[in-house]
């Protein structure tokens, strides 16, 4: 069962509840005056300011002429609820386990957007705000694996890629090395020249890596979703203005033109517009990019990574509106270009609001449980002991057999594997987990997402470590919880169940339950008239209605009851008699009539009949003497006359 705080004023107070110290000294009692009283513990007016402003609702308050009497009205509402907070605790309801397990829920589904909004988010956007800046030129091999390829694959492709690595600081070219051992596709290799780009265009394990490269070196293998990279960073550069650019293109790939035919034709083009021909008529004549012809041959902002390296290079070399590009080969086809404008540099306030639109629509911050787990562990003061993973996977290599036949022996599972927030996961845990798994070999890179999940369960602990306002959120939630409950028991089931009660209203005001003159109908309704007719035939013949549902096809039955007949459809009830049907009429797309079963006189109520009215009006009753008796039993003391004088002031 789910416990949910109604919206009323005592939950909002309950939400916003802030935390409040008991004992004052003579100074601060002087300038913070106790205005109330719960169970001996005094109630300030900075705690009832504190908690009138950050109340989420003030809709359900008495209506007041002035703030100061909409304070009076609600200390009266705030001692009440200390007053339910106090009956909550007495009676066990903070160790209540539903409650418990409520509050755990609620804590970790809080806690990931928490750390998202309050420190991931800013990190991402600096980060990625400073990136943006700068542009890095960088090639790659790249071999690809599956997240699932097994450790020896893996390790074959680490060796290799170190062997490239050696072999570039010994000479040879990091073009020919990654056309040597990249993977191919379709006969394309997966790695090269990926020319500039800058912040946000690739995955972020790639990019990090990128921009902690120095410029002329070649980077360690690192792994990526689409498999093992090393990558050689060739330049950097502050990023260029984006140029809105205009093209005439002609198309390589689909036998329009050769390479060589493309660019003549494309020079003779270039010579009428250095003549002063009409761009827009050479468009229209020439280009065979068909969207971009109907705008002038407007392609938009052309950008770092948008487009391959001899395409941008090509845009961003343009630096006067107005001015062309000679005809050149981009792997597209060719193109002429025409820079109509540059993108001048945003307010600061506007950028920013630009890169968050930017970052929302990245994996990194979509994806945002990674962010928070690298954030949560860096918080945690985490630690992987490697000489434990290394006598793991020794003794893996060692056995040589199933991994879930290995026997493991007891000192090597009480190790420490993995330590966080002080907690430790020991090796033992992490064969519990490997088997659960169900993988049948073990590979070394499941430790990063045993890791992670170990991180996971930290991740409430750290953020009430990290954020105390979050602590303080989960601490107003548990109360929200506590008075929803113990206002649950005490009034409405209570209410529910007191039948002495129930019965003792209803037998002294048996007027006060009647049913009036009613309507008992059935409703037919089916695609076409024919079925109506057969079921109303089978009726005639005195075939019941629970067998007529099952005996006709495509008929649908529905019985019910009202009280009066103005609305439609039920006003063609109207001047029937029992047993009657109305005309055919169409209802919510189908063939309808109605059947008036019975007329119903008016009549009292059995108790059962009247029982949730019953109930709705006892609830009231039954609050009210509840909250006198907590009243007394927690000694409530409210004094308006103090508040009052105090503010007059």
């Amino acid at each position: 069962m789910k416990f949910f705080v109604v919206p009323t004023v005592l939950t909002a107070v309950c939400i916003g509840l802030s935390s409040c110290a008991i004992f004052q000294s003579g100074e601060q009692a002087q300038s913070d005056p106790v205005i109330g009283e719960v169970a001996g513990e005094s109630i300030t007016l900075s705690e009832l300011e504190s908690n009138f402003y950050q109340s989420s609702s003030t809709e359900n308050q008495p209506e007041a002429d002035s703030e100061d009497e909409n304070l009076s009205q609600f200390l009266d509402l705030y001692l009440d609820y200390k007053a339910k907070l106090a009956v909550a605790r007495d009676a066990g309801y903070y160790e209540d386990e539903e409650l418990q397990k409520e509050l755990a829920e609620y804590e970790k589904q809080s806690a990931y957007p928490y750390w998202l909004e309050n420190r991931v988010r800013d990190e991402l956007l600096h980060e990625l705000a400073e990136r943006f800046e700068e542009q890095i030129h960088v090639s790659h091999i790249l071999i690809g694996l599956s997240p699932e390829a097994p450790p020896r694959d893996t390790l074959a492709a680490y060796e290799s890629l170190m062997d490239a690595r050696e072999r570039f600081y010994a000479g040879e070219s990091f073009a020919d090395l990654s056309e040597e051992i990249s993977t191919r596709q379709r006969g394309q290799s997966l790695g090269g020249d990926l020319g500039y780009f800058s912040g946000g265009w690739s995955v972020k394990p790639f990019e990090d890596m990128a921009y902690n490269t120095p410029v002329d070196s070649v980077s360690k293998p690192f792994r990526t979703q689409y498999g093992y990279h090393v990558i050689y960073v060739k330049d950097r550069m502050p990023r260029q203005a984006e140029r809105n650019i205009s093209h005439i293109f002609l198309q390589t790939n689909d036998g329009s033109y050769t390479e060589d035919s493309a660019l003549a034709a494309a020079e003779d083009i270039y010579q009428e517009l250095e003549q002063g021909t009409n761009w827009n008529h050479l468009v229209n004549e020439h280009t065979q990019d068909l969207e971009s012809r109907e705008r002038g041959g407007d392609i938009g902002w052309v950008t770092t990574g948008r487009y391959n390296q001899e395409f941008t290079q090509a845009a961003m070399s343009l630096n006067e509106t107005g001015t062309y590009h000679k005809p050149f080969y981009s792997g597209y086809g060719v193109h002429i270009l025409r820079l109509d404008s540059i993108k001048q540099q945003a307010d600061p306030e506007d950028k920013r609001d630009e890169l968050l639109e930017r970052l929302k629509q990245l994996p990194r911050y979509r994806e945002n449980s990674e962010a928070v787990l690298k954030a949560v562990r860096k918080v945690g003061d985490e630690k992987i002991h490697r000489e434990t993973l290394n006598a793991f996977e020794d003794h893996v290599q060692a056995s040589g057999q199933s991994f879930n036949t290995i026997e493991w022996p007891d000192a090597l599972k009480e190790q420490p594997l993995y330590t966080i927030n002080e907690h430790n996961y020991t090796a033992g845990d992490y064969v519990e987990w490997l088997k659960n798994r169900q993988q049948d070999r073990y590979q070394h890179h499941v430790l990063d997402q045993f890791v992670n999940e170990s991180a996971d369960k930290q991740v409430v602990a750290l953020t009430k470590q990290e954020f105390p306002d979050f602590r303080d959120i989960s601490e107003n939630y548990i109360h929200g919880l506590a008075v929803f409950k113990v206002s649950e028991d005490s009034v409405w089931n209570y209410a529910q169940n007191d039948t002495a009660s129930l019965k003792a209203i209803y037998e002294a005001n048996q007027d006060d339950y009647t049913y009036g003159k009613r309507y008992q109908y059935v409703r037919l309704s089916a695609d076409e008239d024919s079925t109506l007719n057969k079921a109303i035939n089978t009726i005639y013949s005195g075939i019941s209605l629970d067998s007529l549902i099952n005996s006709i096809q495509g008929l649908v039955v529905r019985r019910d009851i009202i009280n009066n007949l103005e609305e439609d459809p039920f006003d063609k009830l109207t001047g029937l008699s029992d047993g009657e049907f109305t005309e055919y009429f169409d209802y919510s797309n189908r063939r309808t009539t109605l059947l008036l079963e019975e007329i119903q006189l008016p009549r009292t109520m059995t108790f059962d009949e009247a029982y949730n009215k019953l109930v709705a009006q006892y609830q009231p009753i039954r609050e009210k003497s509840w909250m006198e008796e907590i009243r007394r039993t927690y000694s409530v003391q409210p004094y308006h006359e103090k508040l009052i004088s105090i503010k007059e002031k």
